[in-house]
């Protein structure tokens, strides 16, 4: 088991979270040096890992790990995350089909296999800020799969809300609704098997019938029956 950590301006919260985590193989993605990252470094993180995950932000401490786990024993294939108040009551709302989009945040389980989904994103449109940003969105709408939820069991810690959070910035929503687009665009555009329809049979060029070739007493003698005939 590999716990994964993001770091931006919280540093002072990473060794609280830590000595309360289930295990000791800890990576911390570090987002405050070279590129912001965001959300998708918990991804690049695991990305040769073949292992179960488990991940949180940096500004929660989660209680509910042995629950998360038990759970995830149980359903190996599945993510299983816990959503605030707030998520509990709109996840119907994420729903498409067999995408379902959670947030990894408040602590989540998974085997790190699920992540080469993302591949599918970076073929389409490579490494955008979106994809950053909304990584965890992204990543759950394309496993195609429906998750395990469960209430969280969190303490805020200090970073938790103010300028700092994603969901205070001012194009929140907006940034939201095109990931999930370009998401749900890509599940969709897998759906969709190309079948060319069977092509017709070639033309055949339809010719009158031959008449037979008389032989020559026929024609003779019909043409002495006409004779007689017109004497007549």
């Amino acid at each position: 088991m590999l716990a994964v950590l993001l770091n931006w301006r919280r540093p002072q919260n990473i060794p609280r979270i830590i000595a309360s985590l289930p295990t000791k193989n800890v990576v911390v993605w570090d987002n405050a040096r070279g590129i912001n990252r965001c959300c998708y470094g918990r991804f690049l993180a695991c990305k040769n890992v073949d292992d179960v995950i488990i991940t949180q932000d940096d500004d929660q401490l989660v209680w509910n790990w042995d629950e998360l786990l038990a759970i995830h024993s149980q359903h190996p294939d599945k993510i299983v995350a816990a959503l605030q108040p707030y998520h509990m009551r709109h996840d119907r709302e994420k729903h498409w089909g067999r995408a379902h989009e959670v947030l990894l945040g408040w602590g989540s389980v998974f085997h790190s296999s699920l992540t080469h989904c993302l591949d599918r994103y970076l073929r389409v449109h490579g490494e955008t800020y979106i994809l950053r940003r909304e990584a965890d969105r992204i990543f759950t709408i394309l496993c195609e799969q429906q998750h395990i939820i469960v209430p969280s069991k969190t303490w805020d810690l200090p970073g938790s809300f103010g300028g700092m959070a994603l969901s205070r910035q001012g194009n929140h929503w907006q940034m939201v609704a095109r990931a999930r687009r370009e998401a749900l665009a890509i599940v969709r555009a897998g759906r969709i098997v190309a079948v060319a329809p069977p092509l017709p049979p070639p033309a055949t060029a339809k010719h009158p019938p031959k008449k037979k070739r008389e032989s020559r007493a026929t024609s003779l003698r019909k043409r002495r029956s006409s004779a007689l005939r017109r004497r007549r």
